[in-house]
């Protein structure tokens, strides 16, 4: 996944990708952060404690990059902490959109 081998010009993309709220942002730039082979491993916790928000807004703002199909949340049994896949496609494309803004404004 090329955009996840550059983790910084990605991040930078998701704080610029206006589309999703302040909040929204920032954790799926968590997740990215945190991320290894498009796989982030973290508990809500550790989210509310990092981003600095409230629990049910963490969930609020998660099942959002879910219904989005950024990530996908994936539980296993008897445990706390949940996984969740980053989608190649959609970082991509928030990506591209990024460049491609960068680029307009260079020209």
């Amino acid at each position: 996944m090329a955009n996840l081998n550059n983790k910084q010009s990605l991040i930078h993309a998701i704080e610029d990708y206006d589309v999703y709220s302040l909040n929204q942002r920032k954790i799926l730039a968590l997740l990215v952060n945190v991320s290894v082979k498009q796989l982030a491993s973290v508990s809500i916790d550790y989210i509310t404690k990092t981003v600095r928000i409230s629990k049910p807004n963490v969930y609020q703002n998660i099942t959002k990059l879910i219904k989005d199909k950024t990530i996908i949340r994936i539980r296993q049994k008897g445990t706390k902490v949940d996984s969740y896949e980053l989608c190649k496609e959609k970082l991509d494309y928030i990506l591209q959109i990024y460049q491609n803004k960068k680029n307009i404004e260079n020209n």
